[in-house]
């Protein structure tokens, strides 16, 4: 028994003796739960080889006082929390050394504060370049489904301009969903998987537009207007907003908000340089986006939603830094390199921790665009290292 128990159980029989004198039934005291939470690792299993990339851990946990949270590290990372079930985290593996073993450990804490934990040595695969679409034209912008069983992107295969495409994950059953005269491009799944957000310039100007992918090209319609340009659209976690790259206003590009279904943007960025890339966090709470501020070349920033404050991921000199997409609350994948090429890099919301180059393409243009996996174990990325600009899978 600890100590924070034997304290409650002393409290308890200090009460009951009151209850007596007064006539009352001690059996009407509550009970003390003295047991620890149950907590089982469900998902990898224990001597598991796990990607190289990337890979989610499940777990089940129960007490008779309700599970407050379960605390999942990564050898001796810093700690990720889950408060509600099922409980799970995602962890990065790409910096590790392929092949090598990795250390998990959870603990699952009740409404107590009492703790039970668990272990499991894993081993991490190495890592697998695929290269899925071999057009001799340009496709890059590759975005995941919500399924993780398709992925759609931008391709100007014919006619010059770009068009919206789809293939399976593995690459097969290549299909052209636009076919505009105009340009379509940076396609975005919602969450719920029923429509595909997209900027175009069809109406004159580029705007962000929805097209219902149960009915086509035919009932897209654009949710934004004006004569500046909006681009780069992203949802939120839930699927009520979408956020976008607009050089509404000032002529600079800043980033705004929207509700789907209405035509007020909310203003989310004013600086006086381009903010580009928005990226929202899975729990909804932070924005990423590449922005010359501070550096006079584009480097990546992050907000806390609702505040005004931006902090630099980096503050590395002589690099650029665009494309965010977020491997999970607090880790981040970017393209990073020169004015004129770049590689993905993983980098935490962590200050102290270096950013950690995790690919060595040798492209012109480098690789970027990257997008994660909904299980969190494969990467689909953009690169010109065969020559021209395809759609490459990292697994």
């Amino acid at each position: 028994m600890n100590v924070r128990t034997t304290r409650a159980a002393l409290a308890c029989v200090g009460l009951a003796s009151s209850l007596l004198v007064l006539g009352c039934d001690s059996k009407m005291l509550p009970p003390v739960n003295e047991g620890n939470p149950v907590i089982t690792i469900t998902s990898p299993q224990a001597g598991a080889t796990v990607s190289g990339v990337g890979f989610r851990v499940t777990v089940d946990a129960t007490d008779a006082d309700g599970i407050d949270r379960v605390e999942f590290r990564r050898g001796t990372d810093a700690v990720i929390v889950d408060t509600s079930a099922p409980f799970e985290a995602h962890f990065v593996t790409m910096d590790l050394l392929a092949g090598g073993p990795l250390a998990i450990h959870v603990e699952a804490f009740d409404t107590l504060d009492h703790s039970t934990s668990s272990s499991a040595q894993l081993t991490v695969a190495e890592r697998t370049l695929t290269q899925l679409t071999t057009d001799v034209n340009d496709d890059l912008n590759p975005a995941w489904s919500p399924d993780g069983t398709q992925l759609a992107f931008q391709a100007d295969r014919d006619g010059g301009q770009f068009d919206l495409w789809m293939m399976n994950g593995d690459g097969s059953g290549q299909t052209r969903l636009t076919s505009d005269l105009n340009e379509d491009r940076h396609p975005a799944f919602s969450p719920d998987g029923a429509w595909l957000a997209f900027d175009s310039d069809r109406a004159g100007t580029f705007d962000v537009w929805l097209m219902p992918l149960a009915t086509g090209e035919a009932d897209a319609e654009n949710q934004t207007f004006g004569n500046n340009a909006d681009q780069e659209p992203t949802w939120s976690p839930g699927g009520a907003h979408l956020y976008f790259a607009s050089s509404r206003g000032s002529g600079e590009f800043n980033i705004w908000r929207q509700e789907v279904g209405t035509m007020t943007p909310l203003q989310i960025t004013s600086f006086a340089n381009d903010d580009t890339s928005p990226a929202i966090s899975p729990n909804g709470d932070y924005l990423a986006f590449s922005s010359g501020l501070n550096f006079g070349v584009p480097h990546v920033y992050t907000m806390r939603l609702g505040e005004t404050e931006v902090t630099p991921l980096t503050g590395d000199v002589g690099v650029t830094e665009s494309d965010p997409v977020w491997a999970t609350n607090a880790t981040l994948l970017l393209t990073r390199g020169s004015a004129l090429d770049g590689n993905l890099w993983r980098k935490s919301m962590d200050p102290e921790e270096a950013a950690a180059q995790v690919t060595f393409g040798s492209g012109t243009v480098g690789d970027g665009g990257a997008a994660w996996h909904p299980d969190g174990d494969r990467v689909a990325f953009h690169s010109d290292r065969s020559g021209n600009l395809d759609i490459w899978l990292m697994e």
